[in-house]
């Protein structure tokens, strides 16, 4: 039972170690997610902050294993719980946003009757009759012409309407406290990336979506979040309002990250 007073994820010294590595991939890494927030963890590649998104939905590889720590979702303990358990909170109570939206889908089925699948696991007590007649609904929710999609396969629709369809089958299907995103605009264009944020943003609003957004980009940071966790190393080294961390940075790694972002007005020189 998830207690609605809690945090919607609390993790407290987590550390996580792939097999043959030295040293951990994320050391003693702790961050807390308020319901309701929108928490952005942050660093570049190699940092260890998608080992952290998949450790809270319980997707990490084999070869990799929690050493220490604790992972609470409203009161519920993640670090522990089997398959079977996992499977019941993916998709009804935690939503699940893939970095790259066409490893998502299988190129020879349709769009419709994959998004059915999901609906038929997440809301059982939904009619088989009625399925369609929602995804149809899902999918125009989020900008997209549902009979029209749904009758199409993957390898027809762009990166951009592959990505309303998982937006819409993560948030939608199964109503989840908690919305986790990998990465959710890196594949695509800048037009269409300001269009997934709006959509991001319309959601998280309707649904009361609590956010925990992976990412390198800073200014999908600046646009979604109200905090901002930074890490390095596996390790956190900032923490605090976005408007604090970008605006007034103390530590190092956090000024780089910053500096690293070209600016078009200046003349070209060499990026940090």
């Amino acid at each position: 039972m998830l207690d609605s007073e809690s945090p919607a994820l609390e993790i407290d010294r987590l550390s996580i170690r792939y097999d043959g590595q030295e040293h951990p991939t994320v050391s003693d890494f702790s961050m807390t997610v308020p319901r309701g927030a929108a928490v952005a963890l942050v660093g570049e590649s190699g940092s260890g902050k998608s080992t952290v998104l998949r450790s809270v939905i319980g997707l990490l590889p084999k070869n990799a294993r929690i050493e220490s720590g604790s992972i609470s979702f409203f009161g519920q303990e993640l670090v522990g719980l089997n398959d079977t358990g996992f499977a019941k909170l993916r998709g009804s109570s935690i939503g699940f946003v893939y970095q790259d939206p066409g490893r998502s889908f299988n190129l020879n089925r349709r769009i419709g009757p994959q998004v059915a699948r999901v609906l038929r696991y997440v809301r059982p007590d939904l009619p088989r009759a009625d399925r369609r007649g929602e995804v149809v609904r899902m999918l125009g929710r989020v900008g997209l012409d549902g009979a029209v999609i749904a009758d199409r396969y993957p390898f027809q629709l762009s990166g951009g309407e592959l990505q309303r369809v998982l937006i819409a089958t993560a948030t939608l299907a199964g109503r989840p406290q908690l919305l986790v995103a990998d990465e959710p605009t890196t594949s695509l264009d800048v037009t269409i990336e300001a269009e997934i944020l709006k959509l991001l943003q319309e959601i998280r609003r309707e649904l009361d979506l609590t956010l925990l957004l992976v990412t390198h980009d800073l200014g999908v940071v600046n646009e979604l979040c109200d905090q901002a966790v930074i890490l390095n190393l596996g390790a956190v080294v900032e923490r605090g309002a976005v408007a604090d961390v970008l605006g007034d940075p103390q530590h190092d790694y956090t000024k780089a990250l910053i500096s690293s972002i070209p600016k078009l007005p200046e003349p070209a020189g060499r990026l940090v």
